[in-house]
Order: C-alpha cells, then structure tokens, then sequence
C-alpha cells in the first residue's frame, strides 16, 4: 500500500526566477486585483534556461507572469540561435504552439492513468472564462487569482514531464548542435502584442551534463510502524519535486512510494528553504528499508538520488495496572496489590518504584521486572520519607505505563529509643549545658527537654517544640535549698510518639 502524497501547486524552477527581471518594474496596469495574488506588471519576459549534452541541448521555458502565459500560448513561440558572437539565426522554422484540445484528449483517453496530462488539459482549455478573455486585460484584474493557479498548475506539469513541456509549447531539443560549442538561444513570441513580453536568452557549453545534487541533510527516523524521512531543499532550486522509492530486500529493486512529485514550499522573502517531509505507515517493525529521494528538475529528469536506510520499533506501552489501597503488615512493611484487565502479546512484567514525590524522583525497588503473573509486592523497607508508590507495566520492546501514584500512609505506635549518652554540666553562674548521642531511627522528629527539682517531682518541659538539636542550654538559680537539679530527654518521631 503506498502512502498518500498531499498534493501542492508549486511553480517551476523556472517560475522561482519569474520576479527578478533585475529592473525595476514599471506598473501599467489601470485595475489592480487585492489579495495575496502578486501585482501584474503590465509585462513579462520570457524566462528560459537550457541543459547540454555532448550532441544536443534542451531548452525549457516560460513567460514571466500568468497573463503574458495566456497572451504566449496564442502567439505561439521562435527559437533563434548563436555560435559565439555570430547573429542569431531562427531554427524553428515552424512556430512552436500548445497542443490543441483533440489531441490532448486522444493522448488522455489513450493514457488514462497519466498523471498530468488532465491537469495540463485544464489549465490551457478548461476555463472557457479565461480563454475568451486571454486577449485583453481582464485576466490582470478579476480574474488574476485563477489565472495563477492553472499557470502554476501548466509549469508544475510541464517540470515533471518532457512530453508535458513540449504539449504546453514550453520545450524544444536542438539536435544540431557540436560538442565543445558555444551556443546563445533566444525564445520570443512569434509576433508583438499589446501586452509586451521580452524576449529571453540563455547561453550554454555542449558537452556531458553534471548530475544534480542529492537532497540536503537527507534524514530517517524510525517511528512505530512507521518511518519519517525528511530532507531540505536545494538553496539554488535545482528542483521542482521529489520522488521516494523504498527497497524491502537490501536495495536489490526499489519502489516508488508517491503518486505526485514531492513539491517543498520556499518562502523567499524571509529566505527559508523547504522542508521535505515523507511518512512511510506501511512497515513491519524491526525489518530494515533502504530508501532513495530523487530530484526532479525542470527538463523533468533524475538528480543523483539520496540514500539512507531505517526500521520502524514498537514504541506503543502495553496497558497500565491499576492498584488497589496499600495495606500496612508491620512497623516498615507495606503490600502493594493491583489489577491487570488487558493483556498484549509482548508484555513482559511490572516494575515497582518508590518516591518522596508524587510526580517525580521514582526510584526501582525491583532489579529485574516482576513476572507478568504477578498482582502483589510487598515493601519491606517502607518509610515515611517516600510515600508515594507507582506500579508500571512493561513489554519486551522497553515500553513501560505507569499506574497512577498512590500514597502508603504508615501507622507507627511504637516510640523512638531512649537518648543515650546525656551529659550535664552547671558553671557559678547557674548555667547548665546539657547534651547527648542522636537517635539512630530515619523518622526521628526531635526531643522534648524536660526538668523538676527533685526526682519524685512531675518534670516540666523547657522546650515550646520539638527540639532538633542534641545540645541544650539552660539556667537555673544556684542560691536554693536543693542541693541538684534533674533533667530527663524525650525522643519524639514523626508520629509524636
């Protein structure tokens, strides 16, 4: 199954140099269209450029803007040429038109499946509007917007295909023609109108052609069950579309995937070039495709092709386990259960993981995914310090689905240890400093001073809060009838035990 290609009117690479004339332009034109269609300049000039080869040249060319197309295809073209600085002599003793519409039907009815020939077709005859106004100044005005599509639509077509060029009169071959010549060629209409059209010229070496250059910065990602290729387009517009061909054998044949040439949309007047773009969904994860993206220039032949090669890989999780309220066994034991309702052939287990936060910071409890049989994992190591527990599943490919967090709240009645090590020491001055060993428990709170003057008294506390630190300071009067003071320290954990 090939994939769809979107299809986007573009003009031709002889088109890109349609508005650079390299003088200002005069406007002439009495009534102005509004909207994104460019101002006509009241002229054109024919735009030609020309490729050699050792014993011909092919010239392609265009009028500069859609009404001069329109006046050109009733005047008809000549081709004139130079050697050196010789005149130039006429070498189309016949002048160069359009095919007429009974030919173009015969060809598309003998062609069904020709890809251009119905759109060459359109916009020379389909437009019976613009056809009985072509001679004058209405198609400049009203109806600028349609005329520029169909002659986007003619010069597209005619990049694409030779036979296409020649049945718009856009194309000719001089076949007499001597390797390591110099030659000038001028194409002008074969009479003069009120509408001025320039003619143009082109000069070229005859000799072996160079191959056009392969796509830029030519690309490929493996997606699941999919492949994006993506490349950019030539700075010096070398093409007017691309093709795609795939090989599923090691780039013993190939396939052309597209149906349209790949046309890249530039936008000149910020100086961004095209992005190509080509998305491949009909793959076999994990099988290797070698890919070639080819140019097509504007006489309608092949560059020199990109090659590049990639798989498509499962990147789709299997379905994520939900779990049920974590249940508390013991002092730091917590079991965890869930539920597991879809299967997929691929899924392997499920992992568990562990965090101060809800959203982030999960660390794995198990080494190794637990097997996919598996509906409980018991924490042996719980604390208050990383609460939150998510439980994911996970398939061969590495795709892992997380379930929701859930938070294990630990009920703990059990207090801390007693403090060891209390020291106390008075100065004259009735200050006393005390101090002692930290706790060894993780959720240890703090510690709660207390004194009383004799030991069968009830002790007070010094401290408003927990207290965090392991020393204590206090001061007391030394000018008593009880000869000590007593101190007591209480260990206090995050549950105020």
């Amino acid at each position: 199954m090939k994939t769809p290609t979107i299809f986007l009117i573009v003009v031709s690479s002889v088109f890109c140099q349609m508005f650079s004339f390299g003088q200002p332009q005069r406007d002439t034109t009495a009534a102005m269209q509004a909207g994104p269609v460019p101002r006509d300049p009241g002229f054109a000039q024919i735009k030609v450029i020309a490729q050699a080869t050792t014993d011909s040249v092919v010239l392609r060319w265009a009028p500069s803007t859609p009404h001069g197309w329109r006046v050109a295809n009733y005047t008809g073209y000549v081709v004139e040429r130079r050697s050196g600085s010789a005149p130039f002599v006429r070498i189309t003793p016949d002048t160069i038109h359009q095919w007429m519409p009974d030919k173009f039907i015969q060809m598309v009815n003998e062609n069904p499946d020709h890809p251009y020939l119905g759109l060459a077709l359109n916009a020379l005859w389909g437009d019976s509007t613009l056809l009985s106004t072509a001679g004058g100044r209405d198609t400049i005005g009203a109806l600028a917007e349609k005329n520029m599509t169909l002659y986007s639509y003619a010069l597209f077509a005619a990049d694409n295909d030779p036979l296409i060029a020649e049945a718009l009169g856009l194309r000719y071959v001089d076949k007499s023609v001597r390797s390591g010549e110099r030659y000038t060629y001028r194409i002008s209409l074969n009479e003069r109108r009120d509408y001025r059209i320039d003619a143009g010229e082109v000069t070229v070496d005859v000799r072996n052609p160079l191959a056009g250059p392969r796509p830029a910065n030519l690309a490929a990602k493996g997606l699941d069950k999919r492949i994006e290729l993506r490349w950019d387009a030539q700075p010096t517009n070398d093409y007017s579309g691309y093709n795609i061909l795939r090989s599923d054998d090691d780039g013993r044949t190939y396939t052309k995937l597209n149906n349209r040439p790949i046309v890249l949309l530039t936008t000149p007047e910020v100086n961004q070039l095209g992005i190509g773009v080509f998305t491949d969904s009909a793959i076999i994860n994990y099988k290797i495709y070698k890919y070639r993206v080819i140019g097509i220039n504007a006489f309608g032949q092949a560059g020199t092709p990109g090659e590049v090669e990639a798989f498509g890989r499962d990147m789709t999780p299997p379905p994520a386990p939900m779990i049920k309220n974590p249940e508390q066994l013991g002092k730091t034991r917590i079991r965890l259960t869930w539920e597991m309702t879809e299967f997929v052939p691929d899924f392997l287990g499920f992992i568990v993981t562990r965090s101060a936060f809800v959203d982030s910071n999960y660390r794995a409890l198990t080494p190794r995914p637990l097997p996919r049989t598996a509906r409980e994992y018991i924490d042996e190591a719980a604390d208050d310090f990383q609460p939150y527990y998510v439980v994911s599943s996970i398939d061969t490919a590495g795709n892992i689905a997380p379930s929701f967090p859930v938070h294990a709240i630990l009920i703990d009645t059990l207090p801390p240890s007693v403090p060891r090590g209390l020291l106390g020491v008075i100065d004259t001055n009735g200050v006393v400093r005390l101090s002692w060993k930290r706790n060894p428990e993780r959720n240890l709170l703090g510690y709660r001073v207390l004194r009383a003057n004799a030991i069968e008294h009830e002790f007070s506390q010094l401290t408003g809060e927990v207290w965090k630190d392991t020393v204590f300071a206090d001061t007391v009067e030394v000018n008593t009838l009880t000869r000590y003071v007593y101190y007591k320290i209480a260990a206090v954990n995050t549950h105020y035990n």
